[in-house]
């Protein structure tokens, strides 16, 4: 008897199953392989789905009678943390990529925010709707719904270095019987809580931008006696720490070389003006393309800010040819 009357309070003891939510598919919010030059801001999509079960003895009524699940989905703020400014972040080292994320493809105004505890904001909300069925014991059918996170990353990030920057996202989702708690305020007896991590990231790619290039202009002159100077000046911006190499090739005249350039008459005969093209103003450092070996174009690295080139040409004396207008066209080329 002392045996029996134990084995009959351990079953009196046995909890009852009750609402269980799962979550499943959580894809990360991955921006690719943008630039941090780009102004605009790149806009990403994730999603994840909650999938949750109960026994039908949660379910009153007769069979069909439903009940419905109310779904609270939060964020924290990752481990990389927030900014300042309170924008989550993605994180290289001493670096960091503002983001954010928002329940809707409005971005906002507040961003996705956690019922418990930081950061504040907007929290999701879902629902799932369960069905009794026949038969007795048991659980209802699996009922799932799926929550979308609306990303973005924000441009104009021009001093980040190409690199990629993480953060490991936790997500939660509070599950209640909607008859009870029919928000997401914070509070509540969580009927069920599931939680993931979520990657999320971006690899930023090198690049350089040039900007608008002045013509340079040598004026009007007669008898070219004397050396005719002119300048102008290019704008390049590249990704900050990326090595470049601008070159400037040997422009479209027969014959013409980097290093001894020539402007063509624009109307038969197609006489020839020699002329040089150099880095400094005292015209001394020739101005070619060696793009690979950079022995002769202007090198440097880029601080993610445009940077101001100037170009010195010179119109050697030479025997004058015929009167007329004079012109080539020099392809300028950035390698990094």
């Amino acid at each position: 008897m002392r045996a029996a009357a134990a084995l009959l309070l351990l079953l009196a003891s046995w909890p009852a199953q009750a609402l269980t939510c799962a979550l499943s598919a959580v894809n990360p919010v991955d921006f690719g392989a943008p630039s941090p030059l780009d102004a605009v801001h790149a806009d990403v999509s994730s999603t994840y789905t909650v999938t949750c079960q109960a026994p039908k003895s949660e379910i009153p009524g007769a069979v069909g009678t439903t009940r419905t699940v109310n779904l609270c989905a939060s964020y924290d703020n990752g481990s990389a943390g927030a900014s300042a400014g309170g924008n989550r972040q993605l994180v290289n080292g001493a670096d960091n990529a503002l983001y954010d994320l928002y329940t809707d493809g409005a971005y906002g105004p507040a961003h996705w925010g956690n019922r418990n505890g930081a950061p504040t904001g907007t929290v999701a909300q879902g629902q799932v709707t369960l069905v009794k069925s026949a038969g007795g014991g048991g659980s209802t059918a699996p009922g799932s719904a799926t929550f979308t996170a609306f990303a973005r990353l924000f441009g104009g990030q021009t001093v980040l270095r190409p690199a990629t920057y993480t953060s490991s996202l936790n997500v939660t989702v509070d599950a209640f019987w909607a008859d009870v708690k029919s928000d997401c305020a914070p509070g509540g007896a969580v009927e069920s809580a599931a939680s993931s991590a979520q990657l999320a990231t971006v690899t930023y790619q090198s690049e350089c931008r040039v900007g608008t290039i002045s013509s340079l202009e040598f004026g009007t002159s007669g008898f070219i006696a004397s050396s005719i100077d002119a300048a102008t000046s290019v704008s390049v911006t590249c990704t900050n720490t990326t090595p470049f190499k601008v070159g400037l090739s040997p422009g479209n005249a027969a014959g013409a070389t980097t290093s001894s350039r020539k402007m063509t008459r624009t109307a038969p005969p197609l006489s020839t003006i020699d002329y040089g093209l150099y880095r400094d103003p005292a015209r001394t450092q020739n101005w070619g393309n060696d793009t690979a070996g950079g022995t002769d174009t202007h090198n440097g690295d880029g601080s993610g800010t445009a940077g101001s080139y100037p170009i010195y040409g010179r119109v050697p004396p030479q025997a004058t040819p015929e009167p007329g207008d004079y012109q080539d066209t020099v392809v300028l080329t950035v390698a990094f």
